[in-house]
């Protein structure tokens, strides 16, 4: 592998998260409206509309049992013990406004790997809507450093103008 770009991060080890949660989010398979509703609060810059309702044409489209999977996968797997074994250059991109993967586990994360660089852009959790020109720009510094180095990747991405 040449490099690991990570957005819009999630915490590694196993999350806490009542049933009573676990029943809302799976109950609004199928319901536009009420997907809608479940991301707001993970949006704080302005989306394009038709990126949203893209977004939203494919979500409804998500079987209940398939939301349940993904959730239970992501609430109940830790593969904490080995997220330090990466080696490989990493850009890990993050919202300052994410309450999720806030800047500080950004950082941390960053530190905690011999070859990554953590960024946060100015918004929430779903960066690839709220900034999709600046998350390109990173991505694309990110790429065309690969190859050169460790020190050559993370000083290229200290130069983007985010």
């Amino acid at each position: 592998m040449s490099g690991l770009v990570l957005v819009s991060g999630f915490p590694a080890s196993e999350i806490p998260f009542p049933q009573d949660v676990v029943r809302d989010w799976v109950a609004r398979a199928g319901d536009r409206e009420r997907m809608r509703e479940l991301i707001a609060p993970f949006i704080s810059e302005p989306v394009d509309a038709a990126v949203l309702d893209r977004f939203l044409d494919n979500a409804v489209k998500v079987p209940a049992a398939v939301l349940e999977c993904t959730l239970q996968t992501g609430i109940r797997t830790s593969f904490a013990d080995r997220v330090e074994s990466l080696r490989m250059p990493t850009l890990i991109v993050g919202g300052t406004r994410d309450p999720l993967f806030p800047p500080e586990a950004v950082a941390q994360l960053a530190r905690s790997l011999p070859c990554a660089r953590g960024i946060c852009l100015s918004c929430n959790h779903e960066i690839p809507m709220e900034r999709p020109q600046e998350l390109a720009h990173a991505i694309e510094t990110f790429v065309s450093g690969l190859g050169v180095g460790c020190r050559t990747v993370a000083a290229g991405l200290s130069n983007i103008p985010l």
